[in-house]
């Protein structure tokens, strides 16, 4: 008798475990015990599944430049980009976030005379921009701000040296990780 309850509980297990593993919706109703013992009851096991919504098209992540030159400022709580470090991308993107703070800033001459990148993405998490940040920065041609006008906390004369056309939030997007104008 104790074999014949080993049974059933290993056939209830085995049914409950196939079911899970199925991929749609399903119905299992587990063996009733007729041997004189008593009646277990009907166990149903309904698995629904969510079917992906394909109609969205899915923006590939952006990928921040590597190799920037950031310092924590313990003031504002967040990174300031101080210059262009190793990195030797041609499009720059600076991160949002930098070891789990917020990128808030970037220092006064950060990227002075730097001619390897001809085009940088500042995110919006920017909200203090120091001045002639770009002077001299000959092979500068565009710069992407994600924010949608030059926030409140940025020098008037950022951009101070620089020939680059500046475009807005509402004027580009990313294509492939890739500011592009809209």
């Amino acid at each position: 008798m104790k074999t014949k309850g080993i049974i059933l509980l290993l056939t209830i297990l085995l049914l409950v475990a196939l079911t899970a593993c199925g991929t749609g919706s399903e119905e299992t109703t587990a063996p009733a015990a007729n041997d004189g013992t008593t009646a277990v009851d009907t166990t149903k096991i309904i698995l629904q599944t969510e079917t992906p919504d394909t109609t969205k098209a899915v923006e590939p992540e952006v990928k921040p430049s590597e190799g920037l030159s950031l310092s924590f400022d313990k003031e504002s709580n967040g990174y300031n980009l101080t210059w262009l470090g190793t990195c030797t991308d041609t499009t720059v993107i600076i991160p949002s976030v930098h070891e789990g703070k917020s990128v808030v800033g970037v220092a006064p001459w950060a990227l002075s005379g730097c001619n390897s990148f001809n085009a940088i993405a500042i995110p919006d998490s920017i909200v203090t921009m120091g001045n002639d940040v770009f002077k001299n920065c000959t092979n500068l041609v565009s710069v992407f701000c994600e924010a949608e006008s030059m926030p409140d906390g940025w020098n008037a004369e950022w951009l101070n040296g620089c020939s680059a056309t500046v475009y807005w939030g509402n004027e580009w997007h990313y294509v492939d990780g890739v500011p592009t104008l809209k």
